[in-house]
């Protein structure tokens, strides 16, 4: 059984193009896992600033509402101004210090006192840059009046039976009588804004005289979140520990179509935010300690993003925690499709070279196959075997000539022994082996054989030798 063979081309263009392919994938992965690492250490960087400058920056943003409110309440308490039943001291203070002194600090949207008799008074932002003042007390006859601006010209809206003490805002403050925050809630009023307040008790002589406060709407801890300027494309959301949307950068409410009892709009679950890569967060951060934080990444559409969940817990009534996401091409730009656009090009470059080079393979092989080609025919009596074809290539073009010139001198000392064979090397006659080859005629003829022998020849053959037998041949047609 015949062993199996390569050709020439097959044997010298295989182990080629493997190392060239081995090579192209060798260098693709390489890179591939160059940009990986850069990215993941790149996205380490980046969300461990940007989640550092949030948390700063909102711990600045939720402190001052915090230390006006503290100072308001200790100015009311200093100088007295509370006198049951009269608030104004009360609120011509309040829109003194709120106008002057705090008109741009933006996420303070009211500053309001409730009293221990249940009377009220606030002034509110308005998002003309107004104020407007809002009051209950003896003078309003227990209605609570909302004024259109900040003096007592015109009432603009009123609502009956409201009771500061018992409105999340006071009632925890009032019983530990320690400053806090208060739980997110929904403010009575016309325009029911979605707050958190800082509180603190306004206490004279040992006695508690009442609660000062000062809200922040959600939507302005929206606009802050928005306005990070590390942000870029980026999103940053706040949550809290049942799951719910504190604020978020995207535009939009954190408001849902849910209602509670009351009839008022719950805050979006995670789940329910109109982002779908905050929707699609929501199973990572499920494996995130809530106390300690962590990374993780997923793959939304034909984007990665990176994520990174920080705790912000504050003792005096707030336990969220920041979650910021980043999409890939924030991180180092356009540097992965860059990447595959080189890889890619570097592969097309590949397939050119590696064609050309199977090319040049061939080329170089070429004279070598012919020369093999060349041989056979030899083999087989084909004398008209010249290899023609010039080669570039020194060591082929000697082979070829090399070649041309065996056949040459193979077919010079062939045609010398087939005449030895055929004729008689003294006197040129046929031979028997060529008398056989002349008379091998494909069709019969009439000849006629004539033998002619020598006598006393003897003494020629014994002087000359046996070259040949002596005879003469001669035929012709009857």
């Amino acid at each position: 059984m015949r062993a199996f063979q390569l050709s020439l081309r097959t044997a010298i263009a295989v182990p080629f193009a493997a190392l060239f392919v081995a090579t192209v994938v060798l260098q693709a992965v390489t890179q591939h896992r160059q940009i990986s690492q850069l990215i993941e250490q790149e996205s380490v960087r980046v969300l461990e600033a940007l989640t550092s400058n949030s948390r700063a920056r909102l711990a600045q943003f939720l402190e001052t509402p915090f230390l006006i409110q503290s100072t308001v309440a200790d100015a009311i308490s200093r100088h007295g101004l509370y006198q049951e039943g009269d608030l104004r001291p009360v609120y011509t203070h309040l829109r003194g210090v709120f106008s002057d002194l705090y008109a741009g600090q933006q996420q303070i949207s009211l500053l309001s006192f409730g009293s221990r008799a249940g009377e009220y008074t606030g002034i509110r932002r308005e998002p003309g840059e107004g104020f407007r003042l809002i009051l209950k007390d003896a003078t309003t006859s227990g209605m609570m009046n909302v004024y259109e601006d900040d003096t007592l010209r015109k009432v603009a809206a009123a609502f009956p039976n409201y009771d500061p003490r018992v409105r999340p805002w006071y009632a925890p403050v009032a019983g530990s009588g320690q400053s806090r925050w208060s739980p997110i809630y929904t403010t009575a009023g016309e325009r029911g804004d979605i707050t958190i307040s800082a509180a603190t008790p306004v206490v004279a002589d040992g006695s508690l005289l009442g609660v000062m406060e000062a809200d922040v709407r959600l939507d302005s801890l929206n606009r802050f979140l928005r306005e990070e300027p590390l942000r870029g494309q980026g999103q940053i959301f706040i949550v809290d520990a049942q799951g719910l949307i504190v604020a978020h950068s995207e535009p939009g409410s954190v408001l849902g179509e849910r209602r509670n009892a009351a009839g008022q709009r719950e805050r979006l679950r995670i789940s329910e935010s109109t982002s779908a890569q905050i929707r699609t967060a929501e199973s990572y951060l499920r494996e995130v300690p809530a106390t300690a934080g962590g990374s993780f990444h997923f793959q939304h559409l034909d984007a990665r993003y990176f994520g990174r969940v920080t705790p912000y817990a504050d003792p005096r009534g707030i336990d969220w925690r920041i979650v910021v996401l980043l999409p890939e091409s924030e991180l180092l730009g356009d540097t992965r499709s860059a990447g595959q656009g080189a890889l890619l090009a570097a592969g097309a470059i590949a397939i050119i070279g590696l064609l050309l080079g199977l090319w040049v393979i061939q080329w170089a092989a070429r004279p070598i196959l012919r020369t093999a080609e060349a041989a056979n025919r030899i083999a087989r009596g084909d004398w008209d075997t010249d290899i023609v074809a010039p080669s570039p290539l020194r060591e082929t073009t000697i082979l070829v000539l090399a070649f041309n010139e065996m056949a040459h001198r193979l077919q010079r000392s062939f045609q010398q022994m087939q005449e030895l064979l055929t004729h008689d090397s003294l006197t040129q006659l046929l031979t028997r082996r060529g008398l056989l080859e002349q008379v091998q005629w494909t069709e019969p003829k009439r000849a006629v054989l004539g033998l002619v022998g020598l006598n006393a020849f003897r003494a020629i053959n014994d002087s000359v030798g046996y070259g040949g037998n002596v005879g003469f041949c001669a035929g012709s047609e009857s």
